[in-house]
């Protein structure tokens, strides 16, 4: 796993789907100046071997550990979303918030999700990505609107209601 940080302050890594790579978050990386932003290939893309959701957590810790950065803001899309449930887990201190788009956890069991919730001060940190979506979503959207979410996302609540079930 490699990957350059950018830009200064809240230490972010992105890690991106599958399939996909780390110019997926390019946008996303543009709309955070005032972040210190880390957007990896993850194993198995640019020409490196694949690695399952540990092995991918293990190579995540270990680029932090090589690059002094102690504790990050975990953003993880789909595939992506998988490593960073399963870095909560593995290394919990490294971890300061974690943010989930999409993603996949089925392999992790419901039981081990307190787990994750119960890292201290990750829910709160987490919770700061509900807060900030209906500010920051409208942006996104817009670049966006062709795949059928504008109003869905930019919605204020969207995601806790989506947390809750389909709307009946």
């Amino acid at each position: 796993m490699r990957g350059a940080w950018g830009g200064s302050g809240l230490p972010v890594v992105l890690l991106h789907g599958q399939p996909g790579g780390a110019d997926d978050w390019d946008r996303v990386r543009d709309e955070l100046p005032d972040v210190r932003v880390l957007a990896p290939d993850r194993p198995g893309y640019d020409g490196s071997p694949a690695s399952d959701f540990a092995g991918n957590a293990r190579l995540l810790s270990e680029l932090l550990v090589s690059t002094g950065v102690e504790r990050v803001v975990l953003v993880g899309h789909s595939w992506g979303g998988g490593v960073a449930l399963q870095m909560v887990l593995d290394h919990p201190e490294q971890v300061s918030g974690l943010c989930l788009v999409s993603s996949i956890g089925s392999r992790l069991a419901w039981t081990r999700w307190d787990r994750v919730m119960a890292q201290p001060g990750l829910a709160q940190a987490s919770a700061v990505a509900v807060v900030c979506t209906p500010a920051v979503a409208p942006r996104l959207v817009a670049r966006r609107g062709d795949q059928g979410v504008r109003g869905r996302a930019a919605r204020p609540g969207a995601t806790r209601a989506g947390a809750r079930g389909p709307a009946r």
